[in-house]
């Protein structure tokens, strides 16, 4: 008699999204009604799958570079399994994108606001497990080179300043690995208006994303 085959190992991921509204749509969809349909309609939608327990929504500050003059708003979804966002089948690309409460006659998002979104699994974290206190957030691109062969801890207090010392501003740093994947339907296009772009060919391949209590920049 043979065994049942053992249970596939759950792996920790995060979907990061960065948002903004088309400048075509400026005047015809309101920073208020944007931030409502996210908060109120979207966000809610995504944690009625289940797979997704809590959201994160941040503003980028200055300095910004022309990608997030465009679309600087940022949304983080933490998950228990990374199959949530990357399961073709999963509950979370079949969340709506049309609402009656947005001002366009066909009420889809994808007309009035663009995202770019990316599925980064967790490999090692440093500092307060919570994260508690933390008001804001950087993510930090790291090349393949500073994390391939060593753990995500070294990985981490080589790349972030101040990880792993006592007294310093970083709460909590996690680090993450990007992974190629494209939601059913959306097409592998970077910046494409009114549709979902998946692209980040060319960009480093992971990702460290530092909670902190006070503002710093990190040059990289």
């Amino acid at each position: 008699m043979t065994s049942p085959p053992a249970p596939a190992q759950q792996k920790p991921a995060i979907l990061v999204v960065n948002s903004g509204i088309l400048p075509s749509a400026k005047d015809i969809l309101p920073l208020s009604a944007f931030h409502e349909w996210y908060e109120k309609i979207h966000i809610r939608d995504l944690l009625l799958t289940d797979g997704v327990k809590s959201a994160f929504r941040f503003e980028a500050v200055p300095p910004a570079n022309d990608v997030l003059d465009q679309r600087h708003f940022l949304a983080i979804y933490p998950t228990a399994d990374i199959a949530w966002f990357t399961d073709d089948a999963s509950p979370v690309w079949k969340v709506p994108v049309t609402s009656d409460m947005l001002p366009n006659e066909s009420g889809n998002i994808f007309e009035l606001a663009e995202f770019q979104m990316g599925v980064f699994e967790k490999l090692g974290q440093v500092g307060n497990e919570s994260g508690a206190g933390k008001k804001f957030v950087a993510l930090v691109g790291i090349n393949s080179s500073q994390v391939e062969g060593t753990e995500a801890k070294t990985a981490l207090e080589g790349s972030v300043p101040g990880t792993g010392e006592e007294g310093t501003r970083p709460v909590r740093s996690t680090l993450f690995k990007w992974i190629e994947y494209s939601p059913p339907g959306a097409p592998k296009v970077e910046g494409a208006e009114g549709v979902v772009g998946t692209d980040l060919t060319g960009r480093r391949a992971y990702l460290a994303a530092v909670s902190t209590l006070f503002l710093f920049f990190i040059a990289f």
